[in-house]
């Protein structure tokens, strides 16, 4: 066929193809294979799916010039290859933060409240565009926001943040309130300047997510999981109502694209609960449907199966952490991090099941069988709205509950590992990145910097991770220490598993700094730098600084 078609119509056809067709395209024969290779457009749509972003706005900017940003970017997060490590004041306690497009936000308590009152909310807020490769860091402070806030998220690319307002007992609600972060006014595109909701009592904690055009609050009512999901650019409630038969055992909650939600579920199996909200006379469920009113509006539900326990033991805790959403693309920046590459990191924890007359039994000498047994478990967010989507296909009829068992789902799109999460911080994850903290042994404070990376195609993997690994070797003070894995891993306890233990095989590629920094608790992550942070997460004193390495 190529020998009738100039290669022009055939570089015009590829350019309309993903960069996953176009890795198949170059296969197929020794034709398609050259003018892919020798096409820099086309070489570069695939270099920036291989590596997980999204191409941003030209900006002036060559394919060429984009190009050799987009591979110093790979190469100096491979080698964790920090130019400089900027000191930003942030003077004050935190009872609220957030990390967001390149923007730090810390929400300071009352003079001498905290440690007194449980959640005592804030009228303050700090925010500072953090420096980067190309740019100071400078910093916004509002001494007064005008309502006291129990939490906020915002979103930098739409200039959106939603400040929770702290309940009152006496006539228990959820108020939101959308305001521009520049400058504090009502957010211009919302019709509404407040999303209420009405409660029949006052709630207890609360987890706060915007995503496109919707706001998702996860809270608890008498410690029944409540979730409200808001369209905030019209005002209308989408989703206000869960199966309250099964609430009570809802460990956390995310949202994975503006119109899909995962919960966590302990009982009756441990399971990841993907929901998908719709307005039915729409035929793309995940993207459309915004006209619609919120009565209209179905929710359908996948549980995909976590791995079988042995009869004693049952999961104790499932909870999950993912990156915040952007709608844009940062202004400025030539590329973000892409949402086909995000990954959840969920803690689980099992217990061994508290036996009938437990008092009785021990006394008797009957043991416990199982153990506490702790894992970090990362899944890929592509296979949730997998489920999202073939959810929406096949059920637009009732609200009936599909489960997928785990050797149908998770084995490919899941790694465990074996340890407990010692996160003493939020947003250490980012796209397919992960940021970690190894410390010494106590009382030292110093750690080294992790990072895992799960953004890696095991049919490229080969020389760069090759070259890392030998420098390794041969370089004994190289700043880096490098490690692959593509193949699978067996977690053996059969204590706790049917089956004897859990196999997983996402890959994922690691770079651990050899040398000490800090002090520092914990870090976080984005797209261009890691944030350092001395201070514990919501402790009661002054959190000072954050150190921020940049590229």
């Amino acid at each position: 066929m190529h020998f009738f078609i100039p290669p022009e119509i055939v570089v015009t056809v590829f350019s309309n193809l993903d960069w996953r067709t176009l890795v198949r395209c170059s296969v197929v024969c020794r034709f398609w294979r050259q003018l892919i290779r020798e096409t820099l457009a086309l070489q570069y749509k695939i270099e920036l799916g291989a590596n997980g972003v999204d191409d941003g706005p030209a900006g002036g900017l060559s394919v060429t010039e984009r190009m050799r940003l987009l591979l110093e970017r790979r190469r100096a997060w491979r080698a964790l290859d920090f130019k400089r490590c900027v000191p930003m004041s942030t003077p004050g306690e935190c009872h609220a933060y957030e990390l967001v497009g390149g923007v730090f936000a810390k929400a300071m308590n009352p003079q001498g409240v905290m440690g007194l009152v449980s959640n005592p909310g804030s009228r303050h807020l700090s925010l500072i565009k953090l420096p980067s490769a190309g740019a100071e860091g400078e910093s916004i402070v509002r001494e007064d926001v005008g309502l006291l806030c129990r939490d906020f998220a915002m979103d930098p690319t739409q200039d959106l943040i939603a400040l929770l307002e702290q309940p009152n007992s006496e006539a228990p609600s959820v108020s939101v309130h959308l305001r521009t972060i520049s400058t504090n006014a009502n957010h211009p595109l919302a019709s509404a300047p407040v999303l209420k909701h009405s409660l029949k009592a006052p709630f207890e904690g609360a987890e706060m997510q915007i995503c496109d055009d919707v706001v998702a609050i996860f809270i608890r009512i008498l410690n029944v999981p409540r979730l409200l999901i808001w369209q905030w650019t019209t005002g209308k409630l989408l989703v206000h109502e869960l199966n309250c038969l099964t609430c009570r055992f809802i460990d956390d909650f995310s949202l994975i694209s503006n119109r899909a939600f995962m919960m966590t579920s302990r009982s009756p199996q441990g399971a990841i609960r993907v929901h998908t909200f719709w307005a039915p006379e729409f035929d793309d469920p995940i993207n459309n449907g915004r006209g619609s009113s919120s009565k209209d509006w179905k929710v359908g539900c996948t549980a995909l199966l976590f791995p079988a326990l042995q009869p004693n033991n049952h999961y104790a805790e499932l909870s999950s952490h993912t990156a915040p959403f952007t709608a844009h693309i940062p202004k400025g920046k030539p590329f973000a991090a892409s949402e086909d590459a995000r990954v959840h990191v969920m803690s689980v924890t099992t217990q061994p099941t508290q036996p009938p007359h437990s008092n009785s039994d021990s006394e008797l000498g009957f043991p416990t069988v199982g153990h506490v047994a702790s894992f970090i478990v990362v899944v890929r967010n592509r296979i949730l709205l997998k489920y999202a989507e073939r959810k929406c296909a096949m059920n637009t009829r009732g609200n009936t509950i599909t489960e997928v068992p785990w050797e149908e789902w998770g084995p490919r799109n899941t790694r465990w590992l074996p340890e407990r999460s010692t996160h003493a911080w939020l947003r250490y994850v980012h796209g397919a990145r992960v940021v970690r903290a190894l410390h010494s042994a106590w009382p030292s404070t110093r750690c080294r910097m992790q990072v895992l990376d799960f953004c890696v195609h095991p049919l490229r993997a080969g020389e760069d991770d090759r070259a890392c690994e030998a420098a390794d070797r041969a370089e004994p003070d190289v700043a880096c220490a490098h490690r692959l894995v593509v193949g699978p891993s067996l977690i053996r306890d059969r204590a706790v598993f049917k089956g004897g233990g859990v196999e997983s095989r996402l890959p994922y590629r690691e770079a651990t700094m050899k040398t000490e920094v800090g002090p520092y608790s914990g870090f976080m992550i984005d797209e261009e730098r890691v944030i350092g942070l001395s201070a514990m997460a919501f402790a009661n004193g002054d959190m000072k600084q954050v150190d921020v390495f940049t590229f």
